[in-house]
C-alpha cells in the first residue's frame, strides 16, 4: 500500500512537473522575446544594427540604417558644396534630387536593399518610400513615392525635404518653402540638409521674395540659418540678401551675428553684402568721426597695434597712436563706400611726442574683388590739425579702404588723435570763358 501510494505521488509530481516546466519554458521564451523587442526599441533610433541582430524582422531598424548611408552620402555632397567647391554649391539647387540618382551601384544597392526589407515588414513604412524615391532615377516616379511617403506620415522630414526640392524644381517656390519650414520645425536633425537648400533657392529672386515673406515672421529656425552661413562661409552672401527681412524684436538680430557675418564677408571681398548686414545690425549710420568704440569692424574703424607701430582706443573719439624709432605702420583703417567725388580726412592731434614723426594715408580701390592703389599721401605728425585731400573716381572704385599709418625717424613718434572728420568737397563750377 505504501509502495502504491509513492507510486501514485510520483505519477502526480512528474505530471505537474512537466506542466510546470512547460509553462517555466514557455515564461522563459515569452520573457527572451519582451526583453529583446525592449532593447530593440531602446537602440531603435540610436543603433538600428542592434535591433536588427536582436529582432530582425523590427520594422524600422533596416530603413534607420538605410537612413544613415542615405545622409552619409548627401552630407558628403553638402560638404564639399558648401566648402572646397564653392561653384558647385552655387549651382546646385536641390542636392537630395541630384544625389541619390548620381550613386555608384556598390553605395545605392545597401539603401534599396534595406529600404525593401523594411516595406517588407510594414507596407506603412513612410522611410521605406522615401528612400526608394532617393535613388529613382525617373522623375515621375520618385514625386509618386514621396506623395505616397507623405500620405502615411506628413511628419517625415526627410520626405518633406525631397519634396520641396521637386517643387523648386518646379517654379513652386512659396510650396516648397512649406515643407522646408515644417522640416525645420519638427527637427533640428536635418538642418544640414535643409539650410542649404533653402539658402540655394535664394538665389533665384522669386523664391528669395518668399524666404523673406517667412524670415519676418521670425520662425523657429532663422538663427540657425544664421549659423549655418557663419559656419559655411561660401553661404554667407546669401544669408546677407535675407537679413534685413529679420524682425527688430527677433533674438537673431543680437550683434554677434552681425559681427561675424561682416567679418567673414570683408574677408571673402563680398563688401556690398557686408554693407547689406551692416545697415542691418548697426544701430546708428556708418560715423568716421568715432575712430574708437565700434562694433563692426571694419565698416567701424578698426585699429591695429604691433609692437613697432599701431594704435590704441582710449575711447569713441580718441585713440594714441605710435611708432618706434625707425619704424613704421598702420595704425586704423576703415571700408567705405563713398560715391565719386573729391573728399577731405581731417584728424587733429595733441600731445604730440615727434621729432620727426609723420602721418601716412592710403586709399586703395575696390572693384569685384580687385584692389587697386589710389591716393597715397603723407604729412609730418604735428600739434594741431592735419588733412588729407583725395578723390573717388567715376569707375572701379565702388568700395574703398581708408588705411592710416605712422611712422618714426631716428626718436620715437607719439601723439593722441581726438577727431576726425569726412567731408566732401562740392564740385567746382565752372566760370564764364573758362
Amino acid at each position: 500500500m505504501a509502495d502504491g501510494m509513492a507510486g501514485s505521488r510520483v505519477a502526480s509530481w512528474r505530471s505537474f512537473g512537466a506542466g510546470r516546466w512547460l509553462v517555466l519554458a514557455v515564461g522563459v521564451v515569452l520573457a527572451l522575446y519582451s526583453a529583446a523587442f525592449s532593447f530593440a526599441l531602446i537602440f531603435s533610433g540610436r543603433q538600428p544594427a542592434v535591433t536588427m541582430a536582436l529582432v530582425p524582422w523590427h520594422s524600422t531598424a533596416p530603413t534607420a540604417i538605410a537612413d544613415r548611408l542615405m545622409l552619409a552620402a548627401a552630407q558628403e555632397k553638402f560638404r564639399e558644396a558648401g566648402g572646397r567647391d564653392a561653384p558647385t554649391a552655387a549651382a546646385m539647387t536641390a542636392l537630395l534630387s541630384r544625389v541619390g540618382p548620381s550613386l555608384p551601384p556598390e553605395k545605392a544597392a545597401p539603401i534599396r536593399e534595406l529600404a525593401l526589407e523594411g516595406l517588407s515588414q510594414s507596407a506603412l513604412n513612410s522611410a521605406a518610400l522615401r528612400q526608394l524615391a532617393f535613388l529613382e532615377k525617373d522623375r515621375a516616379k520618385r514625386k509618386h513615392l514621396l506623395d505616397l511617403a507623405l500620405r502615411v506620415s506628413r511628419r517625415d522630414v526627410l520626405a518633406g525635404v525631397q519634396s520641396a526640392e521637386i517643387k523648386f524644381l518646379d517654379n513652386e517656390a512659396d510650396a516648397g518653402l512649406a515643407d522646408l519650414d515644417r522640416a525645420l520645425t519638427v527637427s533640428e536633425k536635418v538642418d544640414d540638409l535643409v539650410l542649404p537648400i533653402i539658402l540655394q533657392a535664394s538665389s533665384d529672386p522669386e523664391a528669395l521674395a518668399q524666404i523673406r515673406r517667412r524670415v519676418a515672421k521670425n520662425p523657429l529656425w532663422i538663427e540657425r540659418l544664421l549659423r549655418y552661413g557663419i559656419d559655411n562661409p561660401v553661404f554667407a552672401p546669401r544669408v546677407a540678401d535675407i537679413v534685413s527681412a529679420i524682425p527688430a524684436r527677433s533674438t537673431a538680430r543680437a550683434q554677434g551675428y552681425g559681427q561675424q557675418l561682416i567679418d567673414i564677408l570683408v574677408s571673402a571681398r563680398e563688401y556690398p553684402a557686408a554693407f547689406k548686414v551692416y545697415d542691418v545690425y548697426s544701430p546708428t549710420r556708418q560715423a568716421v568721426e568715432r575712430m574708437g568704440g565700434g562694433a563692426f569692424r571694419p565698416i567701424d574703424w578698426q585699429l591695429t597695434e604691433n609692437y613697432d607701430a599701431g594704435g590704441r582706443e582710449l575711447g569713441a573719439r580718441e585713440v594714441d597712436i605710435f611708432a618706434s624709432p625707425e619704424r613704421q605702420g598702420e595704425f586704423a583703417r576703415i571700408l567705405m563706400r563713398s560715391r565719386p567725388g573729391s573728399y577731405s580726412l581731417s584728424l587733429r592731434a595733441r600731445e604730440v611726442e615727434a621729432a620727426e614723426g609723420r602721418l601716412t594715408f592710403n586709399m586703395l580701390c575696390l572693384d569685384e574683388k580687385q584692389e587697386r592703389q589710389g591716393a597715397s599721401l603723407s604729412l609730418p605728425l604735428r600739434q594741431g590739425p592735419m588733412r588729407f585731400d583725395y578723390s573717388v573716381p567715376p569707375t572701379g572704385c565702388g568700395y574703398q579702404w581708408l588705411i592710416l599709418g605712422i611712422g618714426a625717424e631716428l626718436d620715437s613718434a607719439a601723439a593722441l588723435i581726438d577727431s576726425v572728420t569726412l567731408s566732401r568737397t562740392p564740385a567746382r563750377v565752372a566760370g564764364p570763358g573758362s
